[in-house]
């Protein structure tokens, strides 16, 4: 049964390019403008093709390589002090944004140069407000990205839906040119007479379909390559902001007060503010209306956090309870 496929000269075969080219032939002045308008949108889009498809897979390396170095790294910031870099990556574009916004606040400095240069103090702290304005800073890095990775796409989505209507008004046009031509001569209508204006007219169509099918294959696939790059964007902007949280945020205490000025509040606060979390027995304190012992805060920040946390007024109940814990410790 395979026989007569294998049978077949290559050379005997019609391509369908025989109509294509008498019908070409046959087009009329707008046909052949829209013709060639669609064929330069075609050289477009598939021009933004290659290049989208190079960035985006050129970016997926670098980002591979960032994480690489990244995850080789002891402390979150080692990879900034060190000074590594991944030019063209989102996610190194993401870290330095986020490290460049944190360093400043750590050591106080009005330049984004200056801090790089400055070594990060051991003990310093930001508050939640500050490591607001550093997650203000990622976003804006994950939007610059996407700008970037979605420019041009619009050419492409404009082949994907100008193209046929292009295509489709070369051929009404060549339909209405062909029947003003009959009704001119004065003749009968006949498929002779007619028949090389409708195949100029359909030219136009086939052309913007040629033209509209793959931008819309290749719009699809760049379109979810992008919103994969996107999505773990915002996934390492979360695990970063995690990181920075654990490491270099305090949340136990209002920064509006220096530490003396919150150990002298604290020491002239009545004793009946702290009486209620106050626990009778060597346990820990128990929080009012909730359940069981609530937990110590040096049980929960990290070892940063912790050493900073002072003696001044908490702001809330568990901070109070930690600080009434401390004092008693102190005074066995």
């Amino acid at each position: 049964m395979l026989s007569p496929i294998f049978a077949l000269n290559v050379n005997n075969l019609d391509w369908g390019t025989r109509g294509f080219s008498y019908a070409l032939n046959e087009s009329h002045l707008p046909g052949l403008i829209i013709t060639g308008s669609l064929l330069l949108l075609s050289v477009i889009s598939w021009s933004v093709m290659f290049s989208k498809l190079a960035m985006i897979s050129g970016a997926s390396q670098k980002n591979y390589r960032f994480m690489f170095g990244f995850r080789k790294a002891r402390t979150v910031m080692e990879p900034y002090e060190a000074n590594f870099s991944v030019p063209g990556s989102p996610l190194y574009g993401v870290y330095r944004t986020g490290s460049r916004e944190l360093a400043i606040h750590l050591t106080g400095a009005l330049d984004p140069e200056e801090a790089r240069r400055t070594r990060l103090p051991e003990d310093a702290m930001i508050t939640p407000d500050q490591m607001g304005a550093v997650r203000n800073a990622m976003d804006r890095a994950i939007g610059e990205a996407m700008v970037s990775l979605e420019s041009k796409m619009t050419f492409l989505a404009t082949a994907v839906s100008g193209a046929p209507f292009l295509g489709l008004l070369g051929t009404v046009w060549g339909v209405m040119e062909t029947f003003s031509g009959v009704a001119a001569s004065g003749s009968s209508a006949s498929i002779q007479s007619m028949a090389p204006g409708v195949a100029a007219a359909l030219v136009t169509t086939v052309v913007g379909l040629l033209v509209a099918i793959p931008a819309m294959f290749g719009y699809n696939f760049l379109v979810s390559r992008i919103r994969t790059q996107v999505l773990e964007m915002h996934n390492f902007a979360a695990e970063l902001t995690s990181l920075f949280e654990r490491e270099f945020v305090s949340y136990g205490y209002s920064a509006a007060l220096p530490r003396e000025a919150n150990e002298t509040a604290y020491r002239s606060a009545p004793a009946a503010a702290l009486s209620a979390y106050a626990a009778p027995g060597p346990g820990l304190p128990v929080q009012p209306g909730g359940v069981g012992a609530a937990p110590p805060i040096d049980s929960f920040l990290p070892g940063r956090a912790a050493s900073r946390v002072p003696d001044g007024p908490p702001i809330n109940p568990i901070a109070q309870q930690a600080a009434a814990l401390r004092r008693q410790q102190a005074g066995q």
